[in-house]
């Protein structure tokens, strides 16, 4: 949900699990984006896209672009 505007979007991309040492308490884990960090967060930060995220196993992108057409909501999705 973007907070400012008040209307859901989707965001979502595919990466991999960095094995590493927790970086902090709690659920928490590296990973690496296939489309680069960068372009990754960047596209978060214009879109107004919360801090806090899901993380699945698997790619499901095809999934969530029929369902955010079904929600018709929009939606991006680095692959």
């Amino acid at each position: 949900m973007d907070q400012q505007r008040l209307k859901f979007f989707l965001h979502a991309g595919v990466g991999e699990a960095i094995e590493s040492e927790p970086l902090l308490k709690g659920s928490n884990l590296l990973v690496k984006m296939n489309c680069g960090n960068k372009r990754f967060v960047d596209s978060m930060l214009e879109n107004g896209i919360p801090h806090h995220n899901a993380i699945c196993y698997g790619d499901i992108t095809e999934e969530l672009r029929e369902f955010a057409k079904f929600m018709r909501i929009p939606c991006v999705i680095y692959s």
